[in-house]
């Protein structure tokens, strides 16, 4: 199974993406910066629930924070 890092992933192209990636199997790392319910709703509404997906809360223009959401990748899926 591919899996795919999608920055900016609570809103707008973001989302989009995420919803097209969840639908086409792949597992997702889905990173944003601020508003968590609208993560964990983005993630109820996906229609494939036989993927793999972990949300991480993180401000990628930060080096450390950018650093995070690698390694939870990396840590997750290898």
């Amino acid at each position: 199974m591919k899996t795919a890092i999608i920055t900016g992933a609570s809103k707008g192209i973001g989302a989009v993406i995420a919803k097209r990636l969840n639908e086409l199997n792949y597992n997702l790392v889905l990173n944003y910066r601020s508003n968590t319910a609208l993560m964990e709703e983005l993630i109820d509404n996906f229609t494939n629930k036989d993927t793999k997906n972990i949300i991480v809360k993180c401000d990628i223009s930060l080096y450390e924070d950018a650093k995070k959401l690698i390694d939870e990748a990396y840590n997750n899926f290898g």
